[in-house]
């Protein structure tokens, strides 16, 4: 018997949020959508499926639920798309027309801003399907997109509580929007990691749950795949089977010693760096700690602030940094660190 993800463990948590984090074909989206159909069902509860952008969506949208419209549990069901709403019914008989009840939505979240005047009261499950990017080819993730997440949330929740917002992922590339803005910067602590997003007024946390999927529970079923017999012991295996994220290397990583000296930081597009400089090795240093009583060098308008500097020249500058990269002398804290390091490099079309 083939084995799955497991939804319920992740919802006892009563997270706020829920990432899944898993290889593929462990039955991640299948799961979650086939839970969604049961609490329709059962009590009414409709959901919420969310692809980045339109293309994305339009690829998919006659599909969602193929899988889960085929499961015997549903054999009295039929299930039907109307624009961008799922639908299902009781299975009809004889001459009988179907009584088709709307439980899934299908929205874009590019589109977000669209939606912040709709109302979606009954819906208690959004599906963020395939969150992370596996390359950073364009298009790429959209601009602020951890505010399209909370802008969603809000969106669709208003005052219930009782929303639950799963991103359903494979383990790509450790080097995203979210993970930065969590501060996670290394691979991932298999298993559930709670992380704490706010607190209400009246005293409840907002959590974020992650649920880094072992590899070793499902990698018999992945190897019984094509693609995963095909993938297993090359580099596409360590994410396709071992659910290992891309770019998560230790190249050029290293803590700065306690004799590094400050030197300045740096803010481009909200990513703060700090560089410091050892005497004794000659190696810098970059982390995202300044100093509390040192300013920051803005490396674009929209990150200039209070207490930073304007850099007028910012390209030579960074430019430099490359340059000592490319002799040996940098070291990062993070994967994530040197990997959104140059990223900026290449936004900036630095050579």
């Amino acid at each position: 018997m083939a084995k799955y993800w497991n939804i319920n463990k992740a919802l006892s948590y009563n997270a706020n949020i829920v990432m899944v984090a898993g290889a593929r074909s462990i039955g991640k989206t299948y799961t979650t959508l086939k839970h969604c159909v049961k609490r329709f069902i059962k009590h009414g509860e409709e959901c919420a499926y969310i692809r980045r952008y339109e293309p994305e969506l339009r690829a998919v949208k006659k599909y969602v639920f193929s899988d889960v419209a085929t499961d015997k549990e549903f054999k009295d069901y039929v299930f039907r798309l109307v624009g961008s709403e799922y639908q299902i019914a009781k299975r009809p008989k004889d001459n009988e027309k179907p009584e088709w009840r709307t439980f899934c939505y299908l929205l874009i979240a590019s589109r977000y801003q669209d939606y912040k005047g709709v109302s979606f009261p009954k819906v208690k499950y959004i599906i963020w399907d395939e969150y992370l990017r596996e390359n950073n080819r364009p298009p790429g993730y959209l601009v602020d997109e951890v505010g399209v997440i909370l802008s969603l949330l809000i969106t669709i929740s208003r005052k219930r509580r009782d929303v639950t917002f799963f991103l359903l992922t494979n383990s790509c590339n450790i080097v995203n929007p979210l993970f930065w803005f969590l501060h996670i910067s290394n691979e991932l602590k298999k298993g559930y990691t709670q992380y704490k997003l706010g607190t209400t007024k009246d005293g409840i946390d907002i959590i974020l749950l992650i649920d880094y999927v072992p590899p070793e529970i499902f990698k018999d079923e992945s190897l019984n795949t094509i693609g995963g017999a095909i993938a297993d012991g090359t580099k596409y295996g360590d994410y396709i089977t071992d659910n290992k994220f891309t770019n998560a290397t230790d190249k050029f990583i290293a803590k700065k010693p306690s004799t590094a000296k400050y030197r300045y930081g740096f803010k481009f597009n909200d990513y703060v760096f700090a560089c410091w400089y050892d005497d004794s090795s000659f190696i810098y240093f970059i982390n995202d700690k300044v100093p509390a009583d040192k300013q920051v060098i803005a490396l674009t308008i929209d990150d200039y602030d209070l207490n930073m500097i304007a850099l007028e020249n910012s390209r030579e500058f960074i430019r430099t940094l490359k340059r000592l990269y490319l002799n040996g002398v940098v070291r990062f804290e993070s994967p994530v660190l040197r990997e959104n390091y140059f990223k900026m490099c290449k936004l900036l079309n630095l050579r």
